[in-house]
């Protein structure tokens, strides 16, 4: 178990020292890849901090780029476990030496290990596990090795102190496949937008497609698997292309790259699909595409769907188990088009150029997902209502 300490806080009032061991929070996930679920951590680390509390973020693994976006002050420890489960031991030791008074999981896998951490501890932490993921999709994609999770999510769920799912489609989804009772499950939205990206999506951004004069761009980001349905997007993107000029740019990488790769140049589109892979600043591409487009079979709440509309993006999504019709309330503020559907996808688009939302709106519901507003909901889900400022 590796310990990365932060500055010395130069505050060395015993006082504080005591009140900080009475509510001290830890977090706990596998790693800090480029992921939706990462990326919220992100922010509420950073909303907490703004708030003066300082958690430990605890990790499996001291990898990925969003590492460097951890504040500054936050304490890092990591297990130094290549997988979630076998964290378990170094995770109870921990917990036997500093006794949090909330540790606050996310992820299913990481999840399933506190439960276990805290039997085998004997503390009295609180357990506020909190799942991104909608299990009746996704259950039949975990690795092999990792098959027995949903197994062990509904042994270990119910021993949790407070359960929180980031939509209300994947709260009710997560209580009929774990044999929950009905509203047990509460459901807080990601803080995801904040004032960084802000400040990011208004950075300058070199790219001829960008410049005055050029066809629509449509956008999309996130990781190039099945769930997102690439295939879908770029097939409808290509029937869309047979009939007026228009260019798509995926940013992202995953293991279907060469698949992708290969569809798009059998459907003869190579010159108006790019793919450049993982961009750490992908609001400024998102700031100025004309549209943005989800393509994804399942969902539980699509953070960079959100981002986009806070970029000022119109959007168009499949109506995907869980969270785009929720985000988008059934059409208001965006399209929605049938999963697994490129004609009515690449109708949806054509549609969102010829009458995109207008920007005002999109604002106006991206705040609903604001660290100003999603964080004090936690605060006080934790029992820190006097923090929620």
């Amino acid at each position: 178990m590796n310990e990365i300490k932060p500055k010395k806080n130069n505050d060395s009032n015993d006082d504080m020292a005591k009140k900080e061991s009475q509510e001290k929070i830890a977090i706990f996930l596998p790693n800090l890849d480029a992921g939706g679920g990462q990326k919220v951590v992100i922010n509420l680390l950073k909303g907490l901090v703004k708030r003066g509390i300082v958690p430990d973020l605890i990790l499996t693994q001291l990898k990925g780029p969003f590492l460097a976006q951890v504040p500054e002050d936050v304490r890092i420890i990591c297990l130094n476990s290549k997988m979630v489960i076998p964290s378990t031991i170094p995770l109870a030791f921990y917990l036997k030496r500093e006794k949090p008074k909330i540790l606050i999981s996310h992820m299913s896998s990481a999840n399933v290990a506190v439960v276990m951490a805290r039997f085998f501890s004997h503390v009295s932490t609180r357990l506020v596990l909190v799942e991104h993921t909608t299990l009746s999709a996704n259950k039949h994609n975990f690795p092999t090795i990792a098959k027995l999770v949903p197994t062990l999510m509904r042994l270990s769920y119910p021993l949790a102190n407070t359960l929180i799912a980031v939509s209300k489609g994947t709260s009710r989804d997560l209580e009929r496949e774990l044999g929950l009772q009905q509203g047990l499950v509460k459901t807080i939205y990601n803080p995801v937008i904040d004032d960084d990206l802000i400040l990011k999506m208004n950075e300058p951004l070199k790219h001829q497609w960008f410049l005055p004069n050029q066809p629509p761009v449509f956008l999309s980001v996130g990781r190039l698997t099945k769930a997102k349905d690439h295939k879908t997007l770029i097939t409808a993107f290509a029937n869309l292309r047979s009939q007026i000029s228009a260019r798509l740019l995926i940013l992202g990488e995953g293991e279907l790259r060469s698949e992708l790769e290969a569809l798009i140049k059998k459907l003869g589109v190579e010159s108006d699909v790019l793919m450049p892979g993982f961009v750490s600043n992908p609001y400024a591409y998102m700031s100025r595409a004309s549209a943005f487009v989800l393509s994804s079979q399942y969902e539980a709440l699509p953070t960079v769907l959100i981002e986009a509309m806070a970029c000022g993006c119109p959007v168009v999504s499949t109506d995907c188990p869980h969270g785009p019709a929720e985000i988008l309330e059934n059409g208001k503020y965006g399209l929605l088009a049938l999963v697994k559907d490129p004609i009515l996808l690449a109708d949806a688009m054509q549609k969102i150029l010829d009458n995109p939302t207008e920007q005002s709106l999109l604002f106006q519901r991206a705040k609903d997902f604001s660290t100003d507003c999603i964080v004090p909901q936690y605060l006080e889900t934790i029992g820190f209502k006097h923090y929620a400022i």
